[in-house]
C-alpha cells in the first residue's frame, strides 16, 4: 500500500529542559525537510520547540488548539470536535470531574495522534516528560497532559519515543530511516527537493563571493597603477615633467653664465642708470628689468 502522507506527533511537558528543546527543534527541522508532517498542540515548552524547528524549514504542520487564541497562537482552524471529546473521555480516569477547559486540552491531544477524522494516526510520538513515560501502563501524575496522547498511541500500537530515556536517540534514528524508505510520494518529493536544495547550496558556496570579486578588482587596479613603465598614459604624463626638468636646468645654467659675464663687465657698466626726474619720471615708472642685471 502506498502512503500519501506521513505524520508524527511532537509534544511534551511545558517544563522540558532547554537542551532537550534544542534537540526537538533540530529534529523537527530535519523531519520537515524530509516531508514528514508535524502534529503538535501550541503549548509552551516542547510543543513550541517542535513547531519552531518545523518553521525553520518551512515545513508542513497541523497545530491543534483546544480553543481559539490558545497561548496567543494564530488560528489554525484545527479544533477538537465531538468525536475527539468522546475518545478523550475513555483515556482520562476522572473525566467527569474535569471542567470544559481541561477536557478541551485532552480532546485536542486526540487530534494530535489520530488527526481530524480520528482515522489518520501518526507514525510515532516524540516527546519528553519528567517520568520518561512511553506506555499507558507506566503513566503517572508526572506524565501530565501528554499522558493522554501516550495512552492513545499505546492503544493503537503507535511507537512512543521519550527523549528522557537513554535509548531514545538510537530508536529515533532507526524510526526516521524506516520512514524514509517508505513508498510515500510526499517523502519522495521532499527528498528530491532536498537534493536540489543541497546542490544549489553547494554551488553557491563554490561560487566567488562578492567581497572576493571586489578584492580581486582592487588588486588588479593596484597592479595597473604600479605598472607605470608599461602604461602609455603614464609615460605621456612623464614626458612633460621630464621636459620641464631639463628646461629648468638649462635656464639655471644660463643664469649662472650671465652672472659670470656680468662680473667681468667694467665698473661703469654696472653703475645704476641716472634718472631724469625733470622729465616727470618717478622711480616706479622705470621697468624693473633695468635693475635686475638679467635676473
Amino acid at each position: 500500500m502506498t502512503v500519501t502522507s506521513v505524520f508524527y506527533a511532537g509534544i511534551g511537558s511545558r517544563e522540558t529542559p532547554e537542551p532537550v528543546m534544542s534537540v526537538m527543534r533540530d529534529t523537527a527541522q530535519r523531519l520537515a525537510e524530509a516531508g514528514i508532517i508535524l502534529r503538535s498542540g501550541a503549548a509552551s515548552g516542547a510543543d513550541t520547540a517542535f513547531e519552531q524547528g518545523c518553521v525553520r524549514a518551512s515545513g508542513p504542520s497541523e497545530i491543534w488548539l483546544p480553543w481559539k487564541g490558545f497561548n496567543g497562537h494564530a488560528d489554525t482552524e484545527l479544533y477538537p470536535d465531538a468525536k475527539h471529546f468522546e475518545i478523550a473521555s475513555t483515556l482520562h480516569p476522572a473525566w467527569a470531574a474535569l471542567s470544559r477547559g481541561p477536557k478541551a486540552l485532552h480532546a485536542r491531544n486526540v487530534g494530535q495522534v489520530l488527526g481530524a477524522d480520528c482515522a489518520t494516526p501518526v507514525a510515532f510520538v516524540l516527546c519528553w516528560t519528567p517520568d520518561g513515560c512511553e506506555q499507558e501502563a507506566t503513566r503517572t501524575r508526572k506524565t501530565g497532559g501528554t499522558g493522554t496522547a501516550i495512552s492513545l498511541a499505546a492503544r493503537h500500537g503507535i511507537p512512543v519515543i521519550n527523549l528522557l530515556n537513554e535509548s531514545a536517540q538510537e530508536r529515533l534514528e532507526a524510526m526516521i530511516n524506516e520512514l524514509l524508505n517508505m513508498p510515500c510520494p510526499a517523502l519522495i518529493a521532499a527528498a528530491a527537493a532536498a537534493a536540489e536544495r543541497h546542490a544549489a547550496e553547494a554551488e553557491q558556496k563554490s561560487a566567488p563571493q562578492p567581497q572576493e570579486i571586489k578584492n580581486e578588482r582592487n588588486t588588479n587596479h593596484a597592479d595597473i597603477e604600479n605598472s607605470s613603465s608599461t602604461n602609455p598614459a603614464d609615460s605621456m604624463r612623464e614626458l612633460p615633467e621630464r621636459g620641464l626638468a631639463k628646461d629648468s636646468g638649462r635656464r639655471s645654467e644660463g643664469v649662472l653664465q650671465d652672472h659670470a659675464r656680468a662680473d667681468r663687465r667694467a665698473p661703469e657698466q654696472l653703475r645704476r642708470p641716472e634718472l631724469d626726474l625733470s622729465a616727470g619720471h618717478e622711480p616706479d615708472d622705470i621697468p624693473e628689468a633695468k635693475y635686475d642685471f638679467g635676473l
